[in-house]
C-alpha cells in the first residue's frame, strides 16, 4: 500500500484537486514510505502532501488496530463508528481512507459514517485490497483481514453516487476508487454481501461470527482495543485467550504478566479480571508509573535467574510472557515459573516469531543454543508420548518435567498456551 500511495502522489493523482479543501485522512499507520528525509508513515506522508498542495486543513485519524508510532500526531484515534461523535455532518470536502475497511467487522457501517461526515459533492477516496491480495505478506503479526473489495462492490454500494476515478496496481492487488457524493441522505445498506477472506466467498457481515470457533469471544478484544494493547492490534490473540481464561473473569486471584511496555495490556487485564491483582514485570523503571490499586509493576531484569526466582512469591494462577522475546529469557521464565501454577493454571508464551523466523529476528538468540519454539515442541512431544525425553542436553530434565505435568499444549498464531494438570 505504501508503494502504491507514493506512486499515486508522484503521478499527480491528487495534485490539482486539493486546494482549499477540508480533508480527513484515515489509516495507513502500519507501513512506512522511504523518503529523502527518512521513513514516514503513509498517514503523515499524505498529510504533508495535502498541505503542500493547498489544502485548507487536513485531519489525521489512526485506527485502533494499526501501528501507533504516529499516535501523538493524530487528530482522532478510534474506529470508524467513533467518527460520529468526533465530527459533525458535512464536515469534509474530501475523505481519504488509506486502510482499515478490510479489518472492520462491518465495513458497510464504516462507509455510512464516512458518507455522513462528507459534504454533498465531496470526494471519498478509498484505497482497497482486492481478491488478488488474500494474504498479508508485509508483517507477520498484522491483524487478520476480514474483507476484500472489487470496483463492482463499491459501485453497487454507492449506486446513487458517481464513481469519478478508478485505478488498480499493475498486479491488481490494490485499487483506489474516488466516489463523488451526489445524494444527501445516507442510503448505504449495512447487510449487502462482501467478499470474506476467511470464507473465500461473498457473505453478509452479520454472518461473520459463523466463520470461526473463536469469533464469538469479543469481550477481551473490545477491552484490548480501547486500552491500546498490541495483543489486539498486532497479534490477534485475544479471542483465543478469552476462550481459555474466561473462568477467571470474576475470580479473586493473582495474575502475572512479563513485559509492560506502555501499560495497555495491564489496563486491559485489570478491566477484564474484575477481582484479580495484576502483577506485571519490566526492566524499564518508567513502567512504575502504571501502578494502580490492582496493577502492581515489578521492575527487574528477566535475564537474571535470581530475579526471576523472586516472582514465584507472586503465586499466580495465570502467567503470560510478553517480555523481551529473547530465547534464553523465555526458556528461563518457563522453567522457573511453570511449577508454581496451581492445577488448571495457564502459562502463555507469546511472540514465538522470534524463534521460527530467525532470518527476520536475528538478534533474539542472545547466545542461547536452542530457540524457545524448539523447547516447546520437545515439551509437547513428551506430553503426547507420555515418555520422558532422553538426556539430549542441559534442557532435557526441565522439558520432561513440564511435558509430564501439562494437561494441554496448544499453539496458535505466534503464541503457545499450556494448561497445567
Amino acid at each position: 500500500m505504501a508503494i502504491f500511495l507514493r506512486s499515486l502522489l508522484k503521478s499527480g493523482y491528487f495534485a490539482e484537486c486539493l486546494t482549499g479543501e477540508r480533508i480527513l485522512v484515515i489509516g495507513g499507520a502500519g507501513f512506512c514510505i522511504s523518503t529523502e528525509t527518512g521513513d514516514m508513515y503513509p498517514l503523515s506522508y499524505m498529510y504533508k502532501y495535502c498541505m503542500e498542495h493547498g489544502a485548507l486543513s487536513c485531519d489525521k485519524a489512526i485506527l485502533f488496530y494499526e501501528n501507533m508510532s504516529d499516535l501523538e500526531k493524530a487528530d482522532y484515534f478510534g474506529d470508524f463508528v467513533g467518527l460520529e461523535k468526533q465530527y459533525e455532518e458535512d464536515t469534509f470536502d474530501r475523505v481519504v481512507v488509506l486502510s482499515g475497511l478490510e479489518m472492520e467487522d462491518n465495513p458497510l457501517l464504516a462507509l455510512r459514517q464516512l458518507y455522513r461526515i462528507l459534504r454533498k459533492n465531496g470526494k471519498l477516496n478509498l484505497i482497497l485490497r482486492t481478491n488478488n491480495d488474500l494474504y498479508v505478506k508485509y508483517y507477520l503479526s498484522e491483524y487478520e483481514h476480514k474483507w476484500r473489495f472489487t470496483s463492482d462492490d463499491i459501485s453497487e454500494i454507492f449506486i446513487h453516487d458517481e464513481i469519478t476515478r478508478n485505478k488498480k496496481t499493475a498486479n491488481g492487488d490494490f485499487l483506489i476508487i474516488e466516489v463523488e457524493k451526489k445524494y444527501e441522505n445516507n442510503y448505504i445498506l449495512a447487510d449487502r454481501p462482501l467478499y470474506s477472506c476467511r470464507a473465500g466467498k461473498y457473505i453478509r457481515p452479520d454472518e461473520l461470527y459463523l466463520l470461526g470457533y473463536f469469533t464469538r469471544y469479543k469481550v477481551l478484544e473490545k477491552i484490548g482495543m480501547y486500552e491500546k494493547s498490541d495483543k489486539f492490534r498486532d497479534h490477534n490473540y485475544l479471542d483465543k485467550y478469552e476462550f481459555f481464561l474466561r473462568p477467571w473473569r470474576d475470580k479473586e486471584f493473582n495474575f502475572l504478566e512479563l513485559g509492560i511496555f506502555k501499560g495497555g495490556s495491564a489496563r486491559m487485564w485489570e478491566k477484564y479480571f474484575s477481582n484479580a491483582m495484576i502483577y506485571c514485570v519490566d526492566i524499564n523503571p518508567r513502567c512504575a508509573q502504571y501502578e494502580t490499586e490492582r496493577i502492581k509493576p515489578i521492575i527487574m531484569d528477566l535475564g537474571i535467574e535470581s530475579e526471576v526466582l523472586k516472582l514465584r512469591n507472586v503465586k499466580p494462577e495465570i502467567i503470560i510472557d510478553d517480555a523481551s522475546h529473547f530465547w534464553n529469557h523465555q526458556i528461563l521464565a518457563l522453567f522457573t515459573l511453570f511449577d508454581i501454577l496451581p492445577n488448571g493454571g495457564v502459562y502463555i508464551m507469546e511472540d514465538l516469531e522470534t524463534s521460527v523466523n530467525q532470518e527476520m529476528f536475528p538478534d533474539f538468540a542472545n547466545g542461547c543454543p536452542v530457540d524457545a519454539y524448539t523447547i516447546l515442541e520437545r515439551i509437547n512431544k513428551v506430553n503426547v508420548s507420555k515418555v520422558p525425553e532422553n538426556d539430549i542436553d542441559m534442557f532435557s530434565e526441565d522439558v520432561t518435567r513440564i511435558g509430564l505435568r501439562a494437561e494441554m499444549i496448544s499453539f496458535i498464531k505466534g503464541s503457545c498456551i499450556i494448561i497445567k494438570r
